[in-house]
């Protein structure tokens, strides 16, 4: 399935943005500087917020239609992408009616916080024949595009072991006034923020099987939570179908230092960007490790084609996000390509599963749960 402008003048995507709380801002910022972005809608119930946002804009921008409601918003023929930056809690129901009303959706992580929701998300998107995307900017990591590259190229072996994380202390997020993702993340109990890290590990155990009739995927996991402070460190072990085993952390309620880990290891090779990057393969300057100038070096010279393509861009921009300008570039071009997305609803839908699934172990006590396939739709 690919994208399928109906009503765009050819050369840029119109957008409608619903939700311009600090997520949505950010998302405003950065498309103002991408050239096949126009955003025409925005939308929030809020009037400040829309204020906000209608400051951002350049002013040689055309004055995008406002919106209060995002019901109303979805109903617009003027729009070719519905982008949605609300509470997850809500992520479900706008990318739903927008697929239904007509558009292709990108909504920021999760995309959904149920089980039910990203079954529901997925049998809509095939039924209505819309694409919807989630846009989780690890994925574009240009160490993680180099670690992809890798093991494409076979340069670690056979993948045998994975690691991810959010560790990331948030510890005055979690006092005073409650946030919403605060309450949402307690309920949760487990690791209710997994796609930065289960995200890319999919792509990479997908890429340690090229063109296998059968791909890995993750089958069961068993989740265990700290019960010391409300908001405990979790961690996650996860069986995929051939055998390999990851691990996930999530941690934001101590002064561990910022990491996602992002750590690979094969029979020939290891790789990790937290603490230190560093790659050591057999058949990489004869095992011995990179690291500093030397690995900066390496990087540069065997960059994935991505980074290739879209660093100057970004450079000549004052970019200071890379991931962020490879993520929504290659949304758009994608999308005014008529291109597949590059994280389908499926892949969506299955690492957003993490969420409720970790929970369900750490509520049954740390019992293992089996992880749904949503590509093999349901019968």
């Amino acid at each position: 399935m690919s994208f399928s402008i109906l009503n765009s003048s050819g050369n840029k995507v119109r957008v409608g943005l619903v939700g311009l709380g600090r997520r949505g801002l950010a998302t405003l910022r950065r498309f103002s500087v991408i050239a096949q972005a126009e955003v025409v809608a925005l939308c929030d119930r809020i009037p400040e917020a829309i204020d906000a946002a209608v400051n951002i804009l350049p002013p040689s921008s055309p004055r995008p239609r406002l919106y209060v409601d995002w019901q109303d918003l979805v109903e617009s023929k003027e729009i070719d992408l519905v982008y949605v930056c609300t509470d997850w809690g809500t992520h479900a129901p706008i990318a739903i009616a927008a697929m239904r009303a007509g558009h292709d959706v990108a909504v920021e992580v999760p995309l959904a916080v149920t089980i039910e929701e990203c079954r529901e998300i997925v049998a809509v998107s095939h039924t209505t024949g819309r694409i919807c995307t989630m846009t989780e900017n690890c994925c574009y990591d240009p160490f993680h595009l180099a670690q992809l590259s890798m093991v494409e190229k076979g340069l670690l072996g056979i993948i045998t072991h994975l690691e991810g994380a959010y560790i990331h202390d948030l510890r005055h997020e979690l006092e005073g006034a409650r946030r919403w993702y605060v309450e949402m993340g307690r309920a949760n109990g487990a690791n209710p923020y997994p796609t930065h890290a289960i995200g890319p590990i999919c792509q990479l155990i997908a890429a340690a099987d090229p063109g296998a009739e059968t791909p890995d995927r993750p089958v069961a996991l068993m989740s265990l939570s700290s019960s010391i402070t409300p908001d405990g460190p979790n961690t996650t072990l996860v069986r995929t179908a051939k055998g390999r085993s990851i691990m996930l952390q999530y941690d934001i309620s101590t002064p561990r230092p910022y990491s996602r880990i992002q750590m690979i290891c094969g029979s020939a090779g290891y790789s990790a960007k937290y603490p230190e990057m560093i790659i050591q393969a057999d058949s990489i300057y004869g095992g011995e490790p990179l690291k500093g100038n030397q690995l900066k070096e390496w990087l540069d010279r065997e960059a994935h084609p991505w980074v290739k393509e879209y660093e100057p861009d970004a450079r000549r921009l004052g970019v200071d996000n890379m991931m962020n300008y490879i993520m929504d570039r290659r949304l758009f071009d994608n999308i005014l390509n008529c291109r597949p997305p590059d994280i389908s609803v499926a892949d969506a839908a299955l690492w957003s599963a993490f969420a409720p699934l970790t929970s369900m172990s750490v509520k049954g006590g740390g019992i293992e749960v089996p992880i749904p396939d949503f590509h093999t739709p349901l019968s």
